[in-house]
């Protein structure tokens, strides 16, 4: 089974795992 890559974004002290997706909505917003 091939692992899946994780993304992380900090927010208000908390570290949340999310998806790609949504990690570079996070970023390029």
């Amino acid at each position: 089974m091939a692992e899946r890559e994780k993304y992380y974004i900090g927010l208000n002290g908390q570290i949340f795992e999310v998806s790609k997706e949504l990690y570079e909505t996070y970023y390029k917003g």
